[in-house]
Parts: C-alpha cells; structure tokens; sequence
C-alpha cells in the first residue's frame, strides 16, 4: 500500500469513527429531547387544571334553594266523602240511603232478625 492510499483508508477510517460517535449519541439526543418535550406538555396541561383546583378549594360551598311549596287552595276529596251528600250525612252501604250505616241498617237487621225467627222454627 503507499502513502496516498494509507491516507485515504485513515481518512475513511476516521470519518466511520466519527460517524458511528454522531450516530451513538443521536439516539440519547433524541430521547432526552423527547423527555423534555414530554414533561413541557404534560407540565402545560396540567398547569391550568392545578391553578382552577387551588381557585374553587377556597370558594364557600353554595347552598341549593329548596323550592318552596305553596298551600293549594282547592283540597282533594277524601275517599269518605265520595259516601256522603252535601248535608255530610253518611250513607249506607246496604240500602244506599243517607242517615246510617251499613251497622245500623235498619233493612239489614230485619233480614237477621228474620232469619233467627225461621231458625227456632226448624229445629
């Protein structure tokens, strides 16, 4: 080998050092310029949520308004008055006339009484 071509293979030798240092210390390049740019946006999105929380931690908590309940001035009819006329006299479940109840029956009582009557007779 001359001189010229020892030259040439020194100079290619140094220029693949070279390189392969370049190209060893771009991949931690990049994954430190990653990191940061990682930490940057997460810092970022973070920030705006941290400065609202620390706002409202601090704010008195609001008191909800009970709604309010007017007395209603049309009352429902009770069940028990569906059985009673205007003069609020009740009204027989038996018979259906107003002035007693079905306990007091007048029809109803004579229906038993008549019936206790026919029993003496057939024993």
């Amino acid at each position: 080998m001359d001189a010229s071509t020892a030259d040439a293979c020194a100079h290619e030798r140094d220029e693949i050092q070279n390189l392969i240092v370049r190209q060893a210390m771009e991949p931690q390049m990049d994954i430190q310029s990653i990191e940061t740019i990682v930490r940057e946006e997460v810092g970022r999105s973070l920030n705006p949520l941290t400065s609202e929380h620390a706002r409202t931690a601090y704010s008195r908590p609001q008191r909800r308004s009970q709604p309010t309940t007017e007395p209603t001035l049309e009352q429902s009819p009770r069940k028990t008055d569906l059985w009673r006329p205007t003069d609020n006299r009740p009204v027989c479940f038996h018979c259906g006339r107003p002035g007693h109840v079905v306990r007091y029956c007048r029809d109803r009582r004579a229906i038993f009484n008549t019936y206790r009557r026919n029993q003496g007779r057939d024993s």
